[in-house]
């Protein structure tokens, strides 16, 4: 992935995902906990922030995510780079229900993902529903099995098709409220002494009627 370097000793999780076909009124709610954090600094004077709207990272900074279902419901993670590049970040399974009340990180483990010296736009797309958005899990497979000269063009229509989704499922705002989950500080793979902080604890939970989504923009410098 461009802009990317994964940090086994100290990598933090990116998006999340959470996504479905826009359902009927009534169908819902949506209720999860989410966490988007970036670990900036270097050695000994490091800060742990909660990703909440637009932001700025540099070359070494890194992020790390953390989606977790309290009600029965579908994530999906979408990174898309500063070349119009499209990853798929979570699941790894698109057909895979999730777990309520299990927390998913991304990347999974100790793993962080770290800001590399290419500096761009990147942008991550968090969708969730109650119900699988077959369109999109479609132009997502197109996508990934196409050739190198035709991934412009269905990356561009997958970033329409997240638009049109958002569009047409306009209801009441998402409600968010900040949430303490498990304490302020641990070991991500629980390592006596690693005391690396975890993303868990800058969590908010989040609840809409039928579909939710939010778009990310890191400018990485």
């Amino acid at each position: 992935m461009h802009g990317w370097v994964v940090r086994s000793t100290a990598a933090f999780l990116l998006l999340a995902l959470s996504s479905s076909v826009a359902t009927p009124q009534g169908a819902g709610p949506i209720r999860f906990r989410f966490a988007f954090g970036a670990l900036t600094g270097s050695g000994q004077i490091q800060k742990l922030t909660r990703i909440d709207q637009d932001t700025e990272l540099r070359t070494g900074d890194k992020i790390k995510l953390m989606v977790e279902m309290q009600q029965p419901g579908r994530v999906y993670v979408i990174y898309r780079g500063p070349e119009d590049e499209i990853e798929l970040l979570f699941p790894a399974d698109m057909k895979q229900d999730l777990q309520t009340a299990r927390r998913y990180f991304i990347p999974d483990g100790t793993d962080w993902l770290e800001f590399d010296e290419q500096p761009g736009t990147e942008t991550f797309y968090v969708l969730a529903s109650v119900r699988r958005l077959t369109a999109l899990e479609s132009l997502i497979g197109r996508y990934t099995g196409a050739p190198a000269a035709g991934k412009t063009a269905i990356a561009a229509e997958i970033v329409a098709e997240i638009r049109r989704l958002r569009t047409q499922s306009r209801t009441a705002p998402p409600a968010e409220r900040p949430v303490m989950i498990g304490g302020n500080v641990r070991s991500l793979d629980r390592t006596p002494g690693r005391g690396l902080p975890d993303v868990s604890s800058i969590a908010v939970e989040i609840t809409a009627n039928d579909f939710y989504a939010r778009t990310f923009t890191i400018a990485h410098r």
